[in-house]
């Protein structure tokens, strides 16, 4: 965010620990849920003209209420179209309502985007799909490290197609280092011998991404348009790093199957395992792929680019 005051943009990131003592905000993020967790930070919103959030729910409703301060309400999700197709339930009708009265969108997909101005043509100018961005100076090849014989997924989201993944590596005899929610992971049941459960912080995911041979994004998106998946998918092609994800209409926004990464049918842990086994015992391939997935990510994903066009959309906003 702080990036966008040099394109003219005062921006701040607001979040319970930059505004409360170290343990008040220990305190909120114990007891309250992630959608409310931003209600203390109100008064401060109020001097805003612009509030982008994704998760913010509980905050979105008191403003949707009593229609305080700030002027506009954009969202920026992984996905909105999705449960706007299945409200059914008294919480669901809930977010239709809430969303309905948000300024502006902004999605990780085309796919999504178009989605949106079908359901809110009024609002199509206000409606933009910007590429998920990471910073390529900081998520960048380490020369210096050499590859390990380990692959590596990366994700904490409930999005993830773990049971593939386990069917896919299982007797393959190649380390598979997991980060993800252990309860997610164990829910599949009888975990293969080959996946390593870790909790890497981001210094050593950053060695982790660089070390490893290939990358692995399983996806089980529960909506055709979710994003899940945009970040490690983005983080491991400005790594250099040969990606393998699941066939979904977003990673198709990133992903040229063949070109910059490799695309595998959802559920399909033969087809995996198969692309799986290639990339270990091609290093050209696995170089080709690294190599044009930092290029387009340099090209499309870069953060100071995705600044730059957040701070044109904003501007904007009417």
């Amino acid at each position: 965010m702080f990036r966008l005051n040099k394109y003219g943009v005062e921006a701040d990131f607001l979040e319970v620990e930059n505004t409360f003592s170290e343990r008040v905000a220990q305190f909120l993020r114990r007891h309250i849920s992630m959608h409310f967790i931003h209600v203390p930070l109100i008064p401060r919103m109020r001097s805003y003209d612009v509030v982008l959030t994704s998760a913010s729910l509980g905050t979105l409703l008191l403003w949707r209420i009593f229609h305080f301060p700030p002027k506009k309400w954009v969202m920026f999700d992984y996905n909105v179209s999705g449960l706007l197709d299945t409200a059914s339930t008294y919480k669901e009708r809930i977010y239709t309502w809430l969303v309905k009265g948000v300024d502006g969108f902004i999605t990780l997909s085309k796919e999504e985007a178009e989605a949106m101005k079908k359901k809110y043509p009024k609002k199509a100018d206000a409606i933009l799909f910007l590429p998920f961005a990471c910073d390529t100076e900081y998520y960048k090849p380490v020369e210096n490290i050499k590859e390990e014989d380990f692959i590596l997924s990366v994700g904490r989201d409930p999005g993830r197609d773990w049971l593939t993944l386990c069917m896919a590596v299982s007797g393959l005899g190649v380390r598979c280092k997991v980060t993800a929610k252990k309860r997610h992971l164990e829910a599949v049941g009888n975990v293969p011998k080959e996946i390593e459960h870790h909790d890497f912080s981001t210094k050593e995911l950053l060695e982790e991404y660089t070390k490893a041979r290939v990358v692995i994004i399983p996806l089980n998106p529960p909506w055709v348009n979710d994003s899940m998946g945009c970040s490690s998918l983005v983080e491991a092609m400005a790594m250099g790093k040969a990606v393998v994800a699941t066939d979904t209409i977003t990673m198709r926004n990133y992903i040229t199957d063949g070109v910059n990464g490799r695309l595998v049918p959802q559920g399909d842990s033969g087809v995996l395992r198969v692309v799986i086994e290639e990339l270990l015992q091609d290093e050209e391939q696995r170089k080709k792929l690294g190599s044009n997935a930092r290029e387009f990510v340099i090209k499309n994903c870069d953060s100071e680019e995705f600044c730059k066009n957040l701070a044109n959309y904003l501007f904007s906003l009417k």
